[in-house]
């Protein structure tokens, strides 16, 4: 059996690590947000803010991610992350956190993850022969599973339980990891012409089965979204269970959903 190149095998144990920061941070958001705000609505907010990146800047995201060399923007990106999340660390330390600054920052990072994770989908091809993408690209799928949805959320809770600076302090430093890790990979220039966003959208609207997925998706999306976005709410003042709860909640309802 052929192994996989020494370089994706690096982009996975930087995703895997990525993914594990994400998961801490998933459940140690919300759980701060409810800490400085017991409104609905400021915690549907940060909760909306966090995910918002994704239907404003997707499409923008892969237009870019085809014009760049894609090693430079993941580990650039990395590095902008654990910056964001170190000053959200040293916010909630000095006591200084609120419900607007809580809200542009989750919208920041979300953002980064957007060009992250469409770069780093799109680099698998140009460090993987042909014959082992189904591989690779199933690793990378089991990584960002595995971290995001199963181990991150229980960590992070307990984290937070322990700490409320300790799940930020977790994400910021799985960011540096990562980026170093990515700072190795082989550089690639971008395309001198990709495809431009109007014309990816016009080639969906004509893809009878991708365009009703892509709207399946979204509607599916949404609706869940509904009953995460308080959640942790309903965890800790109707069921009045502690912080190291709602994360092993999370890693719960994903566990249904993939069963």
């Amino acid at each position: 059996m052929r192994t996989l190149p020494r370089a994706y095998r690096r982009l996975w144990w930087a995703t895997g690590i990525d993914s594990l920061g994400n998961g801490v941070f998933t459940a140690a958001l919300p759980l701060l947000a409810v800490t400085v705000s017991h409104d609905a609505r400021a915690v549907a907010l940060v909760s909306a803010a966090t995910y918002l990146p994704w239907l404003l800047l997707s499409l923008t995201a892969g237009s870019v991610v085809d014009r760049v060399d894609r090693t430079t923007l993941m580990w650039r990106t990395q590095a902008l992350q654990a910056l964001i999340v170190g000053v959200l660390a040293a916010l909630v330390a000095a006591g200084m956190i609120t419900a607007p600054v809580l809200v542009l920052l989750a919208f920041a990072l979300g953002a980064c993850d957007v060009f992250y994770d469409n770069a780093a989908q799109t680099a698998v091809p140009d460090l993987v022969p042909k014959g082992l993408l189904h591989r690779a690209n199933g690793g990378q799928q089991v990584a960002m599973i595995v971290g995001r949805q199963f181990l991150g959320p229980p960590l992070g809770s307990l984290f937070f339980a322990l700490a409320w600076t300790l799940p930020f302090a977790v994400d910021a430093a799985s960011f540096v990891l990562a980026a170093v890790l990515l700072a190795k990979l082989p550089r690639r220039g971008g395309r001198a012409e990709s495809v431009k966003v109007l014309d990816g959208v016009r080639w969906l609207r004509r893809h009878r089965l991708l365009r009703a997925l892509a709207l399946l998706l979204g509607i599916n999306t949404f609706c869940g979204q509904l009953g995460n976005a308080t959640l942790v709410l309903f965890v800790t003042d109707v069921l009045d269970l502690g912080a190291g709860v709602f994360g092993l909640l999370l890693a719960g309802a994903a566990s249904w959903a993939a069963w």
